[in-house]
């Protein structure tokens, strides 16, 4: 089901041959991997403490785990009494007084495992002495403050000061076991500042508990079973009761009689990801993969690695330099078995690679089940028992399985390596990009890094692309208990099935942390998909007379055209074509016309080299909503007078409709990846429209298809050795409209000049219209013998100085019924206008002149003005094209 939504959505991907961490190859090529890893010495078998999760009865790893800070735990504070004391206390203290430890714990069910306290050699204690009982207390300097608030009844007082080496040699009585003596023991892993100073120590129930335990040779006794709950040896009232629920609670009980204090926390606290359960640190025998070997060298492969966005870079470090061994083995009835013996008489592995070899090889032809049912004589061939010297009787076969993340953390390797996989692979296949969320880096992204490096020395990507998580309009998290969340069917569904508007989300949302979906944010996406549509639609609506074939002189082939005639080789060549001045064949574009083509040209270079490697979806869509906005209000407003009203033939405005095909293709081009059902339709309409100018010109491709295939490698002077697809050399092309640079300045300087002018003049004049304020008015600009750019700028927009134009750059993109310009002071009076206005604007004195109204006309077909004595309804253009409507302009 979700691979065919994904196809549904517009992903492209082999479907025919995507992967599962299911597949049989796949697990065949993870068995090979454990055995080459055991090799290397980077697996091996221990008995240490590891998460447990009691739903389960399965040990998981830190990457399985998640933290709920609102975990509600019983904190309780414990007095234990001292049984020996060491010679610095024997000083101080009277005979017959008695002498209590503090200890604090949030885990009170792990007391009955307790071994040990621990203290910190270089802290501060002191001792405390109850006003009214005559008791001793001993805890941290830092802690005395807090004692002295829980027992405020006993009126303590500091009799003495000690540091942590003065408690060497004291010994106290085990909270729960009758007449059990435990050692005071130092410890750097003891802060003041945490607890009462003195750390109660349960070796099979904290990591560092372990470690300490080891060192000081404490024994490892673990009183609880994998389902949770006390075993018998506990004592008959606690056996069998879960210590996270009614186990805690009775322990809790027990140790009313040495409880000076107890309360109720809220603190954050481990939880199993899968089951939303609390788990448990218990020791265990498992497989670890010994990550202190790997880290130092994957921290320097990293470095090499292009994490996007950047800012993510250092969320890999903790999961690479602080991991402690990794726990890969699992005690579940389902998942890749790990292939190994244990003999009967020691418990012991037996990790032979010949026979871990046999079983890959049948896992890739049957799968992995039959080691769960198959017996040991007819699952191991009988080489293996004179091997060993063994028979079926004195082993067992491991009925665990692989860390979930250490199949995930070899789909480098079996997906990409696989089929050339030996032992110890040095396959040069690395994957271009891994992509998941941030939270990937303490699974995916880090199992696949370790186990890559451990294998094979190097990372198994080049890049990482870091996406956010979803969350409703207000940033709230989405969840079925708050009623706030969609799915991408119902998003669809609500848009009327249109995909585009859901996919124009997703990139747009970018790759930040926390993605809003809602209303708000969907309204946005269709506005703008909407406004994309309607841009596109009519451009392409201004192409129904327009053919590119004929524009590129090619009349005398166009009977030979046949089905196989390749529309990408005809994009190249319009856009060669047009970057060519000076073309004999056709009048150049004008400057107003090329400065789109050097905005696209911009577009295409930064999305082409900056913003598609980058993943930064969002700039493109961002910039083409900007470009469309710039279209519209400069270029579109500009030209349709020329479009709409010029003789159909006329230069100016076939160039208008080649701007307007270039700019349909190269916005196919950039959003085909984003938006291809969009593009697709537009791709459709324009094989539509090159069928009716050209006979048997046929769509045979889809867009996506003809932008992957090689079409025009050879017909590109570019490197033969490295095959480009016909996207790339198609936008590469269109990026060179960067000479046109200039151009763009120009309209942009004359558009700042027209907004200028139409916000400095006066309102509710009668002679000034209301909605096109220059539209009846003569525009003359004077600028000084020095101003280099407004010449430049008026010579490209309005190439006569001195003349009067209504027909130049310059006039349409200030809508006025005429232009001039020239060099120095302007002579022209005030005389013949109804009003006259004159303009200091960057250098350049700017008149503006509105005529009387009994000397301009409004034509009835193109509503310009204009200055008409013979013909009271038309202007001049307007007549020729009617009584000669197939006539040329020269």
């Amino acid at each position: 089901m979700q691979k065919l939504s994904f196809q549904d959505w517009g992903i492209i991907g082999s479907w025919n041959k995507s992967y599962s961490t299911m597949d049989k190859c796949f697990e065949a090529t993870e068995l090979k991997a454990f055995s080459d890893l055991f090799s290397k010495g980077f697996i091996f078998r221990g008995l240490l403490p590891v998460y447990w999760s009691t739903c389960t009865k399965s040990a998981i790893a830190e990457s399985e785990l998640e933290y709920n800070p609102e975990h509600k735990s019983c904190s309780i504070y414990l007095k234990i009494s001292l049984t020996r004391c060491s010679d610095r206390l024997v000083k101080k203290l009277s005979y017959n007084c008695n002498v209590y430890a503090i200890i604090w714990t949030t885990n009170p069910w792990t007391i009955f495992s307790n071994e040990a306290v621990a203290y910190n050699s270089d802290v501060n204690y002191v001792l405390l002495q109850s006003q009214t009982s005559g008791d001793v207390f001993l805890i941290s300097k830092y802690f005395s403050d807090r004692l002295k608030s829980l027992l405020s009844k006993e009126k303590l007082q500091i009799v003495d000061e000690l540091i942590g080496d003065d408690l060497t040699g004291c010994f106290y009585r085990h909270p729960t076991r009758v007449f059990c003596e435990k050692p005071f023991l130092p410890s750097s892993h003891v802060y003041e500042s945490i607890g009462t100073g003195l750390v109660h120590i349960a070796p099979c129930h904290g990591k560092e508990d372990f470690e300490f335990a080891k060192k000081h040779n404490l024994p490892l006794n673990s009183l609880v079973d994998e389902s949770g709950c006390f075993i018998r040896e506990v004592g008959s009232e606690l056996a069998g009761l879960n210590v996270l629920d009614e186990g805690n609670a009775s322990v809790v009980k027990l140790l009313e009689p040495i409880t000076i204090h107890k309360e109720v926390i809220s603190h954050s606290y481990p939880y199993d990801w899968r089951t939303k359960k609390p788990v448990i640190i218990q020791l265990s025998n498992q497989w670890f993969i010994n990550t202190e070997k790997i880290s130092h060298l994957a921290l320097e492969e990293y470095k090499n690695v292009n994490v996007i966005p950047a800012s993510h870079k250092l969320s890999m470090l903790p999961f690479l330099s602080q991991r402690p061994n990794w726990c890969i083995s699992r005690q579940r009835a389902w998942g890749v078995p790990i292939p190994v013996l244990f003999k009967k008489a020691d418990n012991s592995p037996i990790v032979d690679h010949d026979l871990i070899d046999h079983i890959a090889s049948r896992v890739a032809s049957e799968g992995s089940d039959f080691w769960f049912t198959e017996a040991c004589d007819q699952l191991i061939p009988k080489w293996f028992w004179k091997k060993w010297a063994l028979t079926s009787h004195d082993v067992y076969k491991s009925t665990e399985v692989f860390d979930v993340w250490f199949d995930s953390g070899l789909s480098w390797l079996c997906v990409l390596n696989s089929e050339n996989y030996s032992r110890l692979p040095q396959s040069n296949v690395v994957a271009d990009t891994y992509l998941e969320g941030h939270d990937q880096f303490r699974g995916w992204f880090s199992s696949s890094l370790l186990l890559s490096i451990a294998l094979t020395g190097r990372a198994p990507f080049k890049n990482l692309v870091v996406h956010g998580f979803v969350a409703d309009s207000q940033g709230h998290k989405m969840s079925k208990s708050l009623g706030n969340g969609i799915t991408p069917k119902e998003l669809i569904s609500n848009q009327h099935g249109c995909i585009d508007i859901m996919r124009r989300w997703v990139c747009y949302s970018g790759l930040n942390s926390q993605c809003r979906l809602g209303s708000k944010e969907i309204d946005q996406n269709t506005a703008s998909y909407k406004g994309l549509r309607n841009s596109l639609r009519f451009m392409t609506g201004n192409l129904y007379d327009f053919c590119p074939v004929t524009y590129l002189n090619h009349n005398e082939e166009i009977n030979s055209i046949h089905t196989n005639y390749s529309l990408s080789r005809l994009i190249l060549e319009m856009t060669n074509y047009v970057i060519t001045k000076d073309n004999p064949n056709t009048s150049c574009l004008s400057p107003l016309d090329r400065s789109v083509l050097y905005y696209l040209s911009t577009l295409i270079s930064n999305s082409l080299h900056i913003y598609y490697p980058q993943f930064r979806y969002n700039v493109i869509l961002a910039e083409i909503d900007q470009f469309l906005s710039h279209l519209s209000s400069v270029y579109i407003t500009s030209v349709k007078d020329r479009l709409y009203f010029s003789n159909p033939n006329d230069p100016c405005r076939r160039n208008t409709q080649t701007v307007f095909w270039l700019t349909v293709e190269c916005l196919k081009a950039l959003l085909a990846p984003i938006l291809p059902y969009l593009m697709e339709e537009v791709e459709s309409v324009t094989w539509d429209l090159l069928s009716t100018q050209l006979n048997d010109f046929c769509q045979s491709t889809t867009l996506l298809e003809r932008y992957s295939s090689l079409s025009l490698h050879d017909y590109c002077s570019i490197d033969k050795s490295k095959p480009c697809s016909d996207w790339i050399l198609c936008l590469l092309a269109m990026s060179q409209w960067d000479k046109f640079k200039d151009d763009l300045s120009f309209v942009n300087f004359a558009s700042s000049l027209f907004h200028s002018l139409i916000n400095s003049l006066p309102k509710d004049r009668k002679c000034i219209p209301s909605t096109n304020p220059l539209s009846n008015a003569h525009v003359h600009i004077s600028i000084p013998a020095k101003c280099q750019e407004s010449y430049h700028m008026l010579k490209a927009l309005h190439p006569l100085e001195s003349c009067i134009s209504v027909s130049s750059d310059l006039c349409y993109i200030l809508r006025a019924a005429s232009t001039s310009w020239s060099i120095e002071s302007h002579k022209e009076g005030v005389l013949n206008s109804s009003e006259y206005y004159k303009f200091t604007i960057n250098d350049m004195q700017v008149f503006v002149k509105f005529p009387l109204e009994n000397q301009t006309i409004k034509c009835q077909r193109c509503h310009r003005y204009t200055n008409n004595g013979v013909e009271k309804t038309l202007c001049p253009r307007c007549m020729q094209i009617i009584n000669n409507p197939l006539a040329v302009k020269i």
